[in-house]
């Protein structure tokens, strides 16, 4: 897409391959300037059908494209200009405090280097992970 965002939709309906999933869709949000997020998760076995990945690659606007796309899933890289992902949790639970926004049931940091997933722990990522291990969290199989 030319605004710097990608968005692959696969939904509940037709699948990757026409089949119809009975799980709901998961939306996901991913913050991720290099990698295709979506592609990570598919090639790691994630079901396509039951994930939608819109990927902004800045993180430019962070909350107010967090508090419109509604994610249930916010993935975050470390390195990510012009905001770091520790910045993004610090900047988006400002905005959950004040009502701004509703928090994602899930907050995922990841980067290569344990020392910033630690730090996205600290700050309240529920989970984090190298980057290509997203596709082996336990929530994409609930």
């Amino acid at each position: 897409m030319e605004d710097g965002t990608t968005a692959r939709t696969n939904g509940t309906a037709a699948g990757v391959e026409g089949k119809v999933s009975s799980k709901p869709c998961v939306r996901v949000l991913a913050f991720e300037d290099v990698y295709d997020v979506a592609e990570i998760l598919e090639r790691g076995g994630v079901d396509a059908s039951t994930v939608r990945v819109e990927q902004r690659w800045t993180s430019d606007a962070c909350v107010e494209i967090i508090g419109a796309y509604k994610p249930d899933v916010l993935l975050l890289d470390y390195y990510m200009p012009p905001h770091t992902g520790l910045t993004v949790i610090r900047m988006m639970n400002e905005a959950v405090q004040s009502g701004k926004i509703e928090r994602p049931k899930y907050v995922i940091g990841m980067s290569s280097e344990s020392s910033c997933n630690a730090a996205m722990s600290r700050e309240g990522a529920d989970h984090s992970c190298v980057k290509w291990d997203i596709p082996l969290w336990s929530g994409w199989r609930e």
